[in-house]
């Protein structure tokens, strides 16, 4: 597994290109709207390069979009699989992201033999997703999930526009942050050697989680960034654990 850099218009394709001129992938993995833990979303002359490149190198791309429905303001760009016309992307679709956790029901689309090798991996792992949580989930889908979604939209831009507001009030000097257009997290970097393993250890005793950035990469590839989540507490439990946390880093980095 190799990591591709990335910048604010998403996977850096041009260095993509050269790195599969020294070794052709297989398969190029993207999460390409709001990606997680960045939170960026992949420009639409970036996803049409992309997908040039996997009918050049005859691989597939797999673009995993769980988010692109958790937009705050203007609809992401169409999804690569929209622009394929060979069979080159296998898309996915998560619905636990919007509808449940608990839920764990997700789509595949993708065409010919890919297809049926897919259902024959799917039927030989587990005979099956539950048929009860599915048939729960389609009239849902069917009739509710727009506007559902819409509610979820305007509660979740609520939610980071309060986060936004206590990292301008109380972020220390030299952490940085990009808000993105949708999604469930925001992507905090850290000044130098801020030792986050300790960072995490403090937090933790205060009852405290983030998700340390050297998890989110492919490798043993070292981090300062954290992953922080303003979507699961109620706002007002969010907002009182953002603050006490930012309160603990200042104090971590003046330590």
């Amino acid at each position: 597994m190799i990591f591709v850099p990335m910048d604010g218009d998403g996977m850096r394709v041009d260095l993509l290109t050269a790195m599969c001129d020294r070794r052709p992938p297989k398969l190029i993995y993207t999460n390409p709207t709001f990606q997680n833990p960045s939170g960026v979303t992949m420009s639409m002359p970036r996803r049409q390069r992309l997908l040039e490149l996997a009918r050049s190198y005859r691989c597939l791309i797999v673009e995993d979009d769980p988010f692109s429905d958790l937009y705050f303001h203007q609809p992401p760009p169409a999804s690569i699989k929209s622009l394929d016309t060979a069979g080159h992307v296998v898309y996915m679709k998560s619905f636990s992201k919007v509808l449940a956790p608990g839920c764990r029901i997700a789509c595949v689309a993708a065409e010919g033999n890919i297809l049926s090798r897919l259902i024959a991996a799917k039927s030989a792992s587990d005979l099956g997703s539950p048929l009860l949580t599915q048939r729960a989930v389609l009239p849902f889908i069917e009739r509710q999930y727009d506007e559902y979604a819409a509610k979820l939209r305007w509660a979740l831009r609520v939610r980071q526009e309060a986060a936004a507001r206590l990292l301008k009030q109380y972020a220390p000097a030299g952490v940085t942050w990009q808000l993105p257009e949708g999604g469930l997290n925001l992507w905090l970097q850290l000044p130098e050697s801020p030792g986050i393993e300790e960072l995490h250890a403090l937090a933790e005793r205060e009852g405290i989680s983030f998700l340390p950035g050297d998890v989110c990469y492919a490798g043993d590839m070292p981090s300062r960034h954290i992953r922080i989540c303003y979507s699961q507490l109620t706002q007002e439990g969010m907002e009182r654990g953002l603050r006490q946390f930012l309160l603990l880093l200042g104090r971590h980095l003046c330590s």
